[in-house]
């Protein structure tokens, strides 16, 4: 599993964040993305509202890009479920759906995909998403997979990332691309039959 201190964002010198003061920053920039879109917002409306100063808030957080996405992933966090019902199928199907429901959810959902599309336009904000968020999301599924080749759920020839695309790879492109349904029962099957390939012969 990766160490919270490996994926931390550095600290600028001087005094510690209040734990309650950036909740609070974070929860009213997920309502401004809301109410407004990524576009619209402002890092002006975010401290009025959050009732901090504008200077804080870029001693924190460099631009707006860099506050959305940490805004949105700390919500992301509560559907982050790395089960053990002792199955690896099983395992990868509940944590896929809980992925689906976050990027599908009709509030969050938009503005997930607002934010993908600034990656795609800045390398150093796809670079945080990955190392901010991908890299503690695929920690987990490491897990999974790792008690599935000892239990002799997968086959172990198959490494783990080639194994964490196989399985993931067809929702990805589903949310990305809205050419399927992604309710559970549909994640279900993609990822039943995309697993299907890794069971040991």
């Amino acid at each position: 599993m990766t160490t919270p201190a490996a994926n931390e964002p550095k600290r600028k010198p001087g005094r510690p964040r209040s734990q309650a003061v950036e909740e609070a920053v974070l929860q009213t920039t997920v309502d401004l993305l809301i109410e407004v879109g990524l576009k619209n917002m402002s890092m002006d409306a975010i401290a009025a509202r959050a009732g901090v100063s504008k200077a804080t808030l870029y001693k924190w957080w460099p631009s707006k890009l860099h506050l959305g996405l940490d805004a949105l992933l700390s919500r992301g966090k509560v559907q982050a479920v790395v089960p053990d019902t002792g199955s690896a199928v099983e395992d990868f199907v509940l944590n896929a759906q809980g992925i689906s429901r976050f990027y599908t959810d009709p509030k969050i959902g938009p503005c997930i995909m607002q934010l993908w599309g600034e990656c795609l336009n800045s390398p150093d904000l796809l670079a945080l998403y990955r190392e901010r968020f991908l890299s503690r999301r695929r920690a987990g599924l490491h897990v999974i997979h790792e008690r599935g080749v000892a239990r002799g759920d997968i086959d172990g020839r198959y490494g783990v990332e080639l194994a964490l695309d196989i399985i993931y790879g067809p929702l990805i492109m589903r949310l990305l691309t809205g050419h399927g349904l992604v309710n559970d029962h549909e994640v279900e099957q993609l990822v039943r039959a995309s697993f299907a390939g890794l069971i040991p012969r």
